[in-house]
């Protein structure tokens, strides 16, 4: 149901493509479909056991460098990444570390921003940021004969911004611009709601893209000193995904990053969530957003990948997708006829943030006026009937689309320094692929259901409401949908 996806997709991972396509489009198998996926499985678990190992080493200054050497690759990826984010932040200097980030790409005391974006140029490469809640991280891609260079403009940058006053105001007039159109991304602003409420009075509530106020407040000085207080070996990691020599790639890191001292690194405050709800009232918008978490536990964790499963087995809906309902779910609905020529909502996602020391995972929909409850009733049946019906056939669907997801996101060096980076800040190691696998494997319905247990039922959810809202579901209403029920009241 809901028609092939994009032929990019399937290019990516065929092996993966076919497992994951397999569950969708047949009912029972036979036993050579059996045998067939059986081997398209160990043929994608022994591609990922022949990649060549991960190459760690640290620097004299407390630096880590990590190496994935990619002969597949013909280009390389170096990221130099920041702990730190908003979640280091406070109301009055929300959006400094991303706006320290970009502004560093608008020169150096060595190299003008101009002469730095001819350089970057030159090497046939491009110099982009990732701006999360609690790191960041500049990477430059290029091809792999540039990665000494790349490691040195990284580098460069890290440890003598200029940090003029024209480039600081270019880049505040374009982070408000980012700021502002954000506004639009309706989810993107449901979910900055439910960790602001779910966070409340602690750091990891801050909006990563930070606030007006804080963005018109940062000057030379408080950039200044956001980089005297950042820029140390504790606090920073090098990662690089390519074809290049692991023992080159960390003697050039050492020649570049050597200067920068050893300092004793970000010290996040503790994290506290809160049960609760927060709401916005407009009625100059036609429908309803609402969003609904609950505590989930930490990045790395093994209950967090039975989270993501569940997430993979609910789906999502999207009314505008195809001709008809059936069409316009996401993913195979286990109950399709709830939402044939519905009336009551346009679509929902189901979303998974993890961080350090804790996480947050729920749903987020859209509904039509009036209809809101009826629309989070037949959402919330769906989490109860994973926790009750779910089958061996649901887990090994979501487990191919977990593979999937991990092998389209590791196939291009960016994406593998990136999941190295926020590995490393988040957990301060790396996962390899092979053990990440092997971890979506061992996931199992049982194992589904005892998470559900742990982290859904009797939990104090976080509720967030944006739109056209009067006399709409309250939070006890949703508290009350959350708790433990007959189990037969919701097979469906």
């Amino acid at each position: 149901p809901g028609g092939d996806l994009p032929s990019w997709k399937m290019a990516t991972c065929p092996s993966v493509w076919r497992l994951h396509r397999a569950p969708l489009f047949r009912g029972a198998r036979s036993a050579s479909s059996h045998a067939l996926v059986r081997a398209e499985q160990t043929q994608y678990t022994q591609s990922l056991l022949q990649r060549q190992p991960l190459e760690v080493g640290v620097l004299s200054n407390g630096i880590r460098v990590v190496t994935q050497r990619r002969t597949d690759l013909p280009t390389v990826s170096v990221g130099l990444f920041r702990r730190g984010g908003s979640e280091q932040e406070s109301n009055d200097n929300n959006g400094i570390s991303g706006f320290f980030q970009r502004v560093q790409q608008r020169g150096t005391t060595n190299l003008s921003g101009s002469a730095l974006a001819s350089k970057v140029g030159s090497l046939g490469g491009r110099v982009s940021t990732i701006n999360e809640r609690q790191y960041n991280g500049t990477l430059f891609h290029a091809p792999k004969q540039h990665v000494a260079e790349g490691i040195n403009m990284l580098a460069d940058m890290a440890r003598n911004p200029l940090l003029s006053k024209e480039g600081i105001e270019a880049e505040r007039t374009k982070s408000l611009r980012v700021l502002d159109a954000s506004q639009y991304d309706m989810e993107e602003v449901m979910l900055h709601y439910l960790h602001d409420t779910a966070f409340q009075g602690t750091s990891l509530g801050m909006n990563p893209l930070g606030s007006t106020d804080g963005l018109e407040s940062v000057n030379q000085d408080s950039l200044r000193k956001f980089a005297e207080e950042t820029t140390c070996g504790k606090n920073l990691c090098l990662a690089v995904a390519g074809d290049v020599d692991p023992t080159e790639v960390l003697a050039v890191a050492e020649k570049h990053l050597q200067s920068i001292p050893t300092g004793s690194g970000v010290h996040f405050l503790p994290i506290r969530y809160t049960g609760s709800e927060v709401q916005v009232y407009d009625d100059h918008m036609q429908h309803a957003h609402v969003a609904v978490g609950v505590e989930a536990p930490s990045y790395g964790n093994a209950d967090s990948l039975a989270l993501e499963a569940a997430r993979f087995i609910i789906g999502g809906y999207d009314r505008s997708h195809g001709a008809d309902a059936r069409h316009g779910l996401c993913r195979p609905a286990h109950d399709t006829h709830h939402y044939e020529n519905n009336t009551f909502m346009f679509g929902f996602n189901m979303f998974g943030r993890y961080y350090s020391d804790i996480g947050l995972w729920g749903t987020y929909m859209i509904s039509t006026h009036g209809s809101m409850e009826i629309a989070y009733t037949q959402i919330n049946k769906e989490w109860h009937r994973v926790r009750h019906r779910c089958r061996d056939s649901d887990v090994e669907r979501a487990q191919c689309e977990m593979k999937h997801e991990l092998s389209a996101q590791t196939e291009s060096a960016n994406g593998q320094v990136a999941l190295m980076g926020k590995q490393l800040m988040t957990l301060g190691r790396v996962i390899p692929n092979h053990e990440m696998n092997q971890r979506i494997d061992n996931i199992h319905p049982d194992i589904i259901r005892s998470v559900f247990d742990e982290y859904f039922y009797g939990s104090c959810p976080v509720y967030a409401r944006v739109g056209h809202i009067q006399s709409e579901m309250d939070y006890n209403v949703v508290r009350k949908l959350n708790q433990i029920g007959d189990p037969f009241a919701f097979v469906m």
